[in-house]
């Protein structure tokens, strides 16, 4: 009897054990869908019909996405990153890790058509990573932030914002062809860094150039600039606080966001600017102001909720 009291107590000591250490380690693989712009379908388990995607809803390994016309989607990852899907976009999840001690997470989707924009947080112990895989490509980011715009057969291009990318054709690690009788044809990787982009196709990769931020943002960029500067942003400035310019003249204004820790970002090119009179000031663009009559107009700055202002008069010539 005694013998078999002490087993059964060594049976529960080990599964409380076993118990603790799988919860230390514990995976949860879901992402969330933070922000919802009209409407994104969700097919999981291989269905053939989906179902629209709410706010607060999960995202797992196999779900399929569709983002209608019109729509965004916005993913936020176990670790506190983004992925976010434009209007017309398809896309797969293939696998979507998080470790719960490290705060490790690895999302891979398979993106069919459309754009997404991938903002991985800085890595704690282990390096977060984001691939996104396309019939021409496959991008992998550790602390970055990047986009990409899939076109089908077409090809595929590859923005980054910060950090870098490593970046290869399909070629580079595709499955063979039927009745193909030899492996595709290896091609290096690229390392594409901030500021600059990369185009590849199903069997090559340019070399990595730079673009111009303002001359490339659009809607899109914006909205995805937008909202990675709103997270934990406390306040904006905007410069010169309060100047005098002449009728017909203009000034370039300058907004910075401010964060925690002293930590200032230079926000003049994507923020939404406005003048509260226009026949004053008229916003032409990243906040350049043209002194169209005599008077004063407030300028304001803008990341979604969170304004700042400085007031602009203009004066007869």
């Amino acid at each position: 009897m005694r013998y078999i009291v002490s087993l059964v107590l060594a049976l529960i000591i080990v599964f409380l054990t076993v118990s603790i250490v799988s919860k230390s380690g514990m995976t949860e693989d879901a992402a969330v869908a933070t922000r919802v712009e009209g409407t994104a379908i969700i097919f999981t388990g291989g269905a053939l019909a989906g179902r629209p995607i709410r706010n607060g809803d999960s995202i797992s390994k196999n779900d399929r996405i569709e983002v209608e016309g019109n729509s965004r989607l916005e993913l936020r990852l176990p670790d506190g990153g983004y992925l976010r899907m434009s209007e017309n976009t398809r896309l797969t999840v293939r696998m979507l890790q998080f470790e719960k001690r490290t705060g490790f997470t690895y999302l891979q989707v398979f993106l069919q058509n459309g754009k997404v924009w991938v903002k991985i947080n800085k890595p704690g112990t282990r390096d977060s990573r984001v691939d996104v895989i396309t019939s021409a490509s496959t991008a992998a980011g550790k602390a970055t932030v990047y986009g990409v715009d899939a076109e089908g057969d077409a090809g595929t291009t590859i923005s980054v914002y910060e950090g870098a990318v490593r970046a290869m054709s399909a070629a580079s690690n595709g499955p063979r062809a039927i009745g193909q009788k030899s492996a595709p044809a290896e091609t290096p990787a690229v390392i594409v860094p901030a500021l600059q982009q990369a185009s590849l196709s199903a069997r090559e990769a340019s070399p990595p150039r730079g673009f111009d931020l303002k001359a490339t943002i659009n809607d899109w960029i914006r909205w995805n600039l937008q909202r990675d500067a709103r997270e934990g942003l406390a306040s904006i400035t905007v410069a010169p606080a309060s100047p005098t310019i002449t009728k017909g003249a203009s000034l370039q204004f300058a907004a910075v966001a401010h964060y925690a820790d002293n930590i200032e970002k230079d926000i003049t090119s994507f923020a939404t600017w406005t003048s509260s009179d226009v026949n004053v000031a008229k916003i032409e663009t990243f906040g350049a102001t043209a002194g169209t009559a005599v008077g004063a107009s407030t300028v304001a700055a803008a990341i979604e909720d969170i304004h700042g202002s400085a007031m602009l008069n203009v004066r007869a010539e």
